[in-house]
């Protein structure tokens, strides 16, 4: 993982190998925290239509939200 100048991404970090081994240990679902990181990222920067799985069909008019 390369990752100097720059926080890591979700995937860099789900994919690094000491993080596999502990969450194996630990008996974490890699795909399951995946989605719940997912879900609160999308909570937290008020893309609340991510956590349904759909996209937005118009992106740029604001007070209409249309999934």
């Amino acid at each position: 993982m390369n990752w100097c100048y720059r926080e890591p991404t979700l995937a860099e970090m789900l994919s690094d190998t000491i993080v596999k081994s502990l969450m194996k240990a630990d008996g974490v679902d890699p795909g399951e925290l995946e989605a719940m990181m997912r879900q609160i990222a999308a909570a937290r920067t008020g893309d609340w239509w991510k956590r349904f799985g759909t996209e937005r069909k118009y992106p740029g008019k604001i007070g209409q939200e249309c999934l």
